[in-house]
């Protein structure tokens, strides 16, 4: 029964995937239904953790890494208890706990089975891929035949409707933002190419031309996005496995390529061309707000240097932040945990990160093909995503969050597969540290559960009251949608308009 219990999360997370891009799930705005989706998805499979919990623990985890832990969970809720408002903060920590516990269980079953934990998760993006693009071309078409009709990433700010029809519909994004949707496509263009390549012995070639041509769709809506930190992000990176792996790089490179170049031809015919739509490559050349924002939090981190904001704290109110995030993970990490936290942070993962690449080029690896292939994709999506992080939120949003996990998780599993040490044991019996952590991992759990699932009801009249108490008709999205925080005004007294 373990078994089916813990991979049920699994399939869960991967369900979570396919659906969420291409479909709307509930009647909140697509920040609010993915961050909800994922709370789903957190709280159940934090129940299946606890369990998993009484029965395993970890083993030969360095003693530096504990410490780091231990360091930055000390450190955090010493600056979530002097934050203006504590709750947040530590509805945050709590957050991040149960990403960890996710991380925690996948890394588990990729040790227990890898073949499952990578076919299932590579058709599951395969099928994000297909079902998203097939939504883009659907609306393309119908763009050609409505002039009225917008075609991707653009959305109509004002909808128009007659007898309940809309007379000018948009095509489908399904983010509240392109950028989200890019940080998915950040994570994933070099996992498409492992999974062409994973499944290529076994397709004909007629659908090995159709895989391809998905993976090039994935590349064109990069193009129409504009996507500036995905390209620079994944070039990067691409640089980076080609110096580091050389020779056993070219097969990857080869379709990393390909793909990159029928992305671009499409996004030429179907949106450069025929003037259809889209955003031309590369033409914003500004810094998009970000120096400002940067300046304001480098202040905010020489004015509290060693407890921070408090985390979420960015994002308060009472600080007149420009935005709700400085678009760049280590300044919004040192000015919300503090200095020493994010350096204990950054510690733990580029002290990873590093382990990980040294590992790949060991002997017993490196001559390995497919085992090679595998660490290739796992460094190229890591360090494409952490090249991003530096000018995005990508480590924020919901999609992205859960991609983060399996891409960490695999890549923890795959270091402790090809090494001398086991990263689970079985227990044979309960200490008391191990219930007192169980009852703290309850205790989050319920806290967590309580205060996002009481949050939910009220999303909608929490934006109408943002925009009544500030004047400000922006949004931004940091936990929810409308992101910024500042004492409410207490759920019993919010009155619901009606307005959606």
């Amino acid at each position: 029964m373990g078994k089916y219990f813990y991979w049920s999360s699994w399939f869960l997370v991967i369900t979570i995937l396919v659906i969420a891009p291409s479909f709307s799930i509930t009647g909140f705005s697509y920040f609010d239904q993915k961050k909800i989706t994922q709370f789903g998805v957190l709280f159940f499979n934090s129940v299946v953790f606890i369990y998993f919990f009484l029965k395993y623990q970890l083993v030969d985890v360095s003693e530096k890494t504990h410490l780091a832990f231990w360091g930055i969970l000390f450190l955090l809720l010493i600056s979530s208890l002097l934050a203006p408002l504590p709750h947040w903060a530590l509805i945050q920590i709590g957050w991040y706990l149960l990403i960890l516990e996710l991380l925690i269980l996948f890394t588990f079953l990729y040790l227990k089975n890898q073949e499952q934990f990578l076919k299932s998760f590579l058709i599951g993006i395969l099928l994000m891929v297909v079902l998203y693009s097939i939504r883009v071309y659907a609306d393309y078409i119908s763009g050609l035949f409505n002039d009225n009709w917008s075609v991707w990433p653009e959305q109509h700010k004002v909808v128009y409707t007659r007898d309940g029809i809309v007379l000018n519909p948009s095509a489908h994004l399904g983010f509240n933002h392109v950028r989200f949707f890019n940080h998915m496509q950040t994570w994933t263009l070099p996992l498409l190419v492992f999974a062409y390549q994973y499944f290529r012995e076994k397709l004909i070639p007629g659908i090995r031309y159709l895989f391809l041509g998905f993976i090039g769709t994935w590349w064109m809506l990069v193009f129409a996005a504009d996507a500036r930190g995905t390209m620079v992000a994944s070039l990067i990176s691409i640089l980076f496995i080609g110096v580091v792996f050389r020779e056993k790089s070219k097969k990857f490179l080869r379709i990393y390529f390909a793909t990159t170049v029928v992305g671009l031809l499409l996004y030429y015919v179907l949106f450069y061309f025929p003037q259809s739509g889209g955003r031309e490559i590369l033409s914003r050349f500004g810094d998009s707000g970000r120096l400002d924002v940067w300046l304001y939090s480098i202040q905010q981190i020489f004015n509290n240097p060693m407890f921070g904001l408090g985390p979420m704290h960015f994002s308060y109110m009472g600080n007149n932040p420009p935005w709700s995030t400085p678009h760049n993970i280590i300044l919004q990490s040192a000015a919300e945990w503090g200095i020493p936290a994010t350096l204990l942070a950054i510690y733990l993962v580029f002290s990873g990160f590093y382990k990980f690449v040294k590992q790949s080029l060991a002997d017993r690896i490196f001559e390995n093909d497919s085992l090679v292939l595998l660490r290739i994709t796992l460094v190229t999506s890591l360090l494409a995503a952490l090249t991003h992080s530096m000018v995005s939120g990508i480590f924020n949003s919901s999609l992205s969050q859960l991609i983060m996990v399996i891409v960490v998780a695999m890549a923890i599993g795959d270091f402790y597969r090809h090494s001398d040490k086991n990263l689970f044991q079985k227990r044979k019996k309960r200490s008391a540290p191990s219930l007192l952590v169980t009852v703290m991992l309850v205790v989050n759990s319920i806290f967590v559960g309580f205060h996002v699932s009481q949050d939910i009801p009220h999303l909608d009249n929490r934006k109408r009251e943002f925009f009544t108490r500030y004047n400000d008709y922006t949004l931004y999205p940091r936990f929810w949608h409308q992101g910024m925080i500042y004492e409410h005004t207490d759920s019993s007294e919010i009155k619901d308009t009606g307005d959606n």
